[in-house]
């Protein structure tokens, strides 16, 4: 299939609009994130771009409060603990916003601009050690590092470094409160919680990545 525009730009279109499918959720994320790096910076800055978020959204009258509800509601749609282990963190990051406000409440929406500009911009470029995904590695599988200089031509790898100053940083961007989710059931996992069900997402994941399955093929309510 002649990969779209949208495919360009947004690589997994279906990871903004499947937002209650949190296997599928699970599967992107092991999927674009193999490397230790790129979990390691999302981990740490993921949350720090949460945060940013609530630091920009003091500034209106509730909108802490309407942002700290819709991201609870969403996350008990997906898992009831899920939702249950975000409810204080999530907290704890709206009480550090409103008492970072208080400090400098002239800079506060500078400052929330900073940190969510600045973490997108990292978490993109945590991606350059990844493996480079269709359809910017030309064919319709993932293509390993050592082969993206041989393999793929300068003006496709100078588009996708454009690309990723801009646009991938803006999807990093709005996918933050997605990834957080997948984080805490990445955390429930280890201790036991739905283990089967983490793992069948990343089980699938990795036939994605050794070819055996496309990402294309995904069925909403199936990983």
């Amino acid at each position: 299939m002649t990969p779209r525009l949208i495919d360009y730009l947004m690589i997994a279109p279906d990871a903004q609009t499947r937002v209650l499918d949190f296997q599928y959720q699970i599967m992107l994320f092991e999927l674009f994130h193999r490397a230790r790096l790129t979990r390691t910076v999302h981990t740490v800055v993921t949350p720090l771009v949460i945060w940013g978020f609530f630091l920009l959204v003091t500034a209106a009258p509730f909108g802490a409060a309407t942002f700290l509800a819709l991201l609870l509601v969403w996350y008990f749609a997906l898992d009831g603990l899920v939702g249950l282990t975000a409810a204080p963190i999530l907290g704890a990051m709206w009480l550090a916003a409103e008492w970072a406000r208080g400090l400098a409440p002239e800079t506060a929406v500078g400052w929330g601009l900073g940190v969510v500009a600045a973490g997108s911009l990292l978490e993109t470029f945590s991606h350059s050690v990844e493996p480079l995904p269709p359809p910017w590695s030309g064919s319709g599988g993932f293509l390993p590092g050592k082969a993206i200089l041989a393999d793929v031509p300068l003006r496709r790898r100078l588009l996708a470094l454009l690309a990723g100053m801009t646009i991938f940083a803006g999807l990093e961007l709005i996918s933050s409160p997605r990834i957080l989710a997948v984080h805490l059931a990445r955390g429930l996992a280890r201790l036991g919680y739905r283990r089967d069900f983490y793992a069948a997402a990343t089980a699938t994941a990795r036939g994605i990545l050794a070819g055996r399955r496309l990402l294309s093929e995904q069925d909403p309510g199936s990983a």
